[in-house]
């Protein structure tokens, strides 16, 4: 018996000149990347009732049975055993199943119509018109390829189903913004949501979101251009918002995992960066202050994030891997951490702060390769009270860049990693990028620290304890913690390596 219930063929063409295309220079949704899988199996997997669908591409888009018939003649075998009543699925990815489980509630209904189900949605300008996605029976499609109407103009007896807020339309770049600032992820976190020019940001972490308010309230004149301006704060009923002006740039770790970093794309993004750091104003605190300072941020948060570490249940897989590097546990490593960073602490001379975003990580930095734009979001501010709040050690900020381009915390973060155990039972991590693409960037970030003055070596000490105080903020993800705790060892590898050779 023929199996094919349910053909579903994906236009897999993303239309020039559109945001979408020119920001990620991607031709194929198959080839957008937006975490861990694609695009096209992202939406596979918000839809459980295609999983036993049979897929197929489509390099152009089909707008009438009759292209969609002669595609499916041509792609699909054995064609006269298809039985006349199998759906065909016609969809146009550019529609993202924003509440999931209703589209896919619709498309198992549509799949007993006996008419063919069309799919309407109200235009921005409040007109409705027809989406390109199409249900129709087998038989019905052989009918109407006959003649040259397109499922557009509604010329067929059709049933029609309005998805109003059930898709959002990837051709509208705000719609894009939205989607990628919440990983394309239906519940998310902090949400993100659009009013008028601004995107409004809402999260339960109060005083987080205020410290955030007060770094964009607060800023050295000299940087505002690097920043979004942000209109209203408001906190209520144990939830706060803010108003962020909408700035149609994706952040670089989006253009990181779809590959559009070359060589002098890298090295304009590192100039940028560069003119960021070096326009942050500066300030003289004296050495006591800024030694205390290093400690807090590289020492004691490392200990109150050990404690939370310490209560996880995944600790005992975690002394083991510390075992297999030579560390008798997790705390052990803690121990030879803190060791070095105090003595590196010790012997640093300097007694200057720089007004720091606090989470220079490729997430929070919005970057437009084509137009060189870059502008920070999601700073990690600080209490009003504090005249220090927003000023570090600039080896804080460096440190994060260094977690992003060395360590690969993204990667990590998006599940773009496997963990490997070699031979000599040493753990690494194997990033699914190319290693090429991946170690032409880290040549580049330490050609830019270099350019700088900054000591590799040293930096990547303070890397290591990043990763380590990120690992209790992971605990919901297993796998990432392992990972982190791996790029803190190689980290620490390489300080040592270098540090006494």
């Amino acid at each position: 018996m023929y199996n094919y219930t349910t053909l579903l063929v994906f236009n897999n063409h993303i239309p020039e000149a559109t945001f979408l295309r020119t920001r990620l220079h991607r031709n194929r949704y198959c080839e957008l990347r937006v975490g861990r899988d694609s695009y096209l199996d992202s939406i596979r997997g918000f839809l459980p009732f295609l999983d036993t669908a049979s897929i197929y591409l489509s390099e152009q888009p089909l707008t009438t049975p009759q292209s969609l018939f002669e595609f499916i003649k041509t792609y699909v075998k054995d064609i006269e055993k298809l039985p006349h009543t199998s759906q065909i699925i016609y969809y146009d990815p550019r529609f993202f199943p924003n509440q999931p489980q209703q589209l896919d509630t619709i498309l198992q209904k549509a799949h007993y119509s006996e008419l063919p189900v069309m799919f309407n949605l109200k235009s921005q300008e409040g007109d409705s018109y027809r989406l390109p996605l199409v249900s129709i029976a087998f038989k019905d499609l052989v009918q109407y390829s006959e003649s040259a109407m397109d499922f557009r103009m509604g010329r067929m007896e059709t049933i029609e189903v309005t998805l109003d807020n059930i898709v959002l339309d990837l051709m509208i770049p705000s719609n894009v913004l939205e989607l990628f600032a919440r990983n394309f992820q239906v519940r998310h976190f902090n949400a993100l949501t659009q009013s008028g020019n601004y995107f409004v940001k809402s999260s339960t972490q109060v005083e987080k979101m205020a410290a955030e308010y007060h770094f964009f309230q607060n800023l050295p004149h000299q940087i505002r251009p690097f920043c979004p301006h942000v209109g209203t704060f408001e906190e209520k009923e144990g939830r706060a918002s803010y108003q962020v002006e909408k700035i149609f740039i994706l952040d670089a770790s989006k253009g990181l995992i779809n590959d559009i970093f070359s060589i002098s794309r890298m090295r304009e993004f590192f100039y940028q960066i560069g003119t960021f750091l070096d326009t942050c104003p500066k300030r003289k605190v004296g050495k006591d202050v800024y030694k205390k300072r290093m400690r807090e941020l590289f020492v004691n948060k490392l200990a109150s994030r050990l404690h939370a570490t310490l209560a996880l249940p995944e600790l005992k897989t975690m002394n083991h891997i510390c075992g297999l590097a030579g560390y008798s546990s997790i705390n052990a490593l803690h121990e030879h951490l803190v060791k070095h960073v105090e003595a590196s602490i010790a012997a640093d001379s300097d007694e200057m702060f720089t007004f720091s975003h606090g989470d220079l990580c490729l997430t929070n930095i919005l970057y437009d390769p084509d137009s060189t734009q870059l502008k920070l979001i999601d700073p990690k501010g600080g209490s009003k009270d504090d005249p220090h709040a927003n000023w570090r050690p600039i080896w804080y900020d460096l440190a994060k860049l260094s977690h992003s381009f060395l360590g690969w915390y993204e990667l990590l973060l998006y599940d773009l990693v496997d963990i490997n155990l070699d031979n000599t039972l040493a753990f690494s991590i194997r990033p699914q990028l190319s290693n090429n693409y991946l170690n032409r960037i880290g040549h580049e970030f330490i050609q830019f620290i270099r350019n700088r003055g900054i000591n590799l070596t040293t930096l990547r000490l303070y890397e290591a304890t990043l990763f380590i105080s990120m690992l209790p903020l992971h605990r919901d993800h297993p796998k990432r913690m392992i990972g982190q705790l791996i790029q803190c060892m190689d980290a620490l590898s390489f300080f040592q390596q270098n540090h006494y050779s």
